[in-house]
């Protein structure tokens, strides 16, 4: 099955053809270009409709990555007119195909596709609760009672939860009074 991209990832790949052209990277241009050309051919762009209904799962990609990688395996092939053993080729390209997905998950920062279908037990709050601030403390370990001043390896300061600070604000009357 081939796979469709969504209006956005049309407009940040032609932003950054652009902006590649624009500073002489003409390789990376033309391959920005070309991918958005081939998609947008194809018909496999999708609007914001289709959008909301698309699945598309962690296991689905790495099978697309994976095709795509056999698909190289056997340019590399013909070019070198030799063919490794097929149980070995498919290590390769898993392990590869793994290690690329990591690579990209980095450079995304991301983890859980948009698209992957909610986990059972997973509900809409989740996404409202992964969206909520969390303020951080830094407390200095000389200030901290439970510090350990012949521990070399800890560091010069701990990230702890901090309140609300409307619970903050209660803390600190109640101190006072």
């Amino acid at each position: 099955m081939k796979r469709s991209i969504n209006k956005k990832i049309v407009m940040r790949l032609a932003a950054q053809a652009n902006e590649a052209d624009l500073y002489k990277h003409y390789k990376i241009a033309d391959r920005l270009t070309n991918v958005l050309v081939k998609y947008s051919e194809a018909g496999l762009v999708r609007n914001e409709k289709e959008d909301e209904e698309y699945e598309y799962s962690k296991e689905e990609l790495l099978e697309d990555i994976e095709a795509i990688l056999w698909d190289a395996t056997t340019r590399v092939s013909d070019y070198y007119d030799e063919l490794p053993d097929g149980r070995d080729l498919d290590d390769f390209v898993k392990t590869f195909a793994d290690e690329f997905l990591a690579g990209l998950d980095n450079l995304t920062h991301s983890k859980i596709g948009k698209h992957e279908k909610p986990t059972p037990g997973e509900t809409e709050d989740d996404d409202e609760k992964a969206d909520e601030v969390v303020h951080w403390e830094i407390k200095f370990l000389n200030d901290n009672e439970d510090a350990d001043p012949d521990e070399d390896d800890r560091p010069g300061f701990v990230l702890e939860e901090s309140d609300d600070e409307e619970e903050k604000e209660e803390k600190e009357k109640k101190e006072k009074d």
